[in-house]
């Protein structure tokens, strides 16, 4: 004869399933992190800087997000480049990802970017949309950053 489980047992049961599953997702995460440091090179934090500056993006804007990209993920020094895309990489924007009004609130004080309310910010990444890869981000926060310009002139810094 089988014993009856009880309530007890099931929920314990059930907690102990949803904690493996969560360390298992965090070791896949961890070691898809790892293939992407081995396979590819990131740029240096001062290559990455330039490169937005030759677009005039201000270097706190870039070194900013540059920085934060670089230990978001559960790898620290995480292989940054401007054209990785935000949500596949980072988790950040997209279907899946962290909303990217929430992460730009974070990262805003790294960038010299004063706090907008979720509706203003909202409204900006409508008007700037898509933004998919970190250059389309980058560009964004210079942009929301400055206040200068039309929001039109975000598509002319495209690469």
């Amino acid at each position: 004869m089988i014993p009856a489980f009880s309530d007890m047992h099931v929920m314990v049961i059930g907690g102990i399933l949803i904690i493996a599953l969560v360390v298992l997702v965090n070791i896949r995460q961890y070691l898809r992190e790892r293939e992407y440091c081995v396979h590819r090179s990131g740029w240096a934090r001062d290559d990455f800087v330039s490169h937005f500056r030759a677009k005039n993006v201000p270097p706190e804007v870039a070194a900013g997000i540059y920085g934060r990209l670089r230990n978001w993920n559960l790898v620290k020094c995480f292989p940054v480049n401007p054209d990785d895309n935000l949500e596949s990489v980072y988790q950040v924007g997209g279907r899946l990802g962290m909303p990217l009004c929430e992460f730009i609130n974070e990262i805003g004080p790294d960038c010299g970017l004063a706090d907008l309310t979720a509706t203003q910010l909202s409204a900006r990444i409508r008007e700037c949309a898509p933004i998919v890869t970190v250059s389309d981000l980058v560009r964004l926060v210079s942009v929301l950053r400055d206040g200068k310009g039309d929001i039109t002139d975000f598509g002319k810094m495209k690469n």
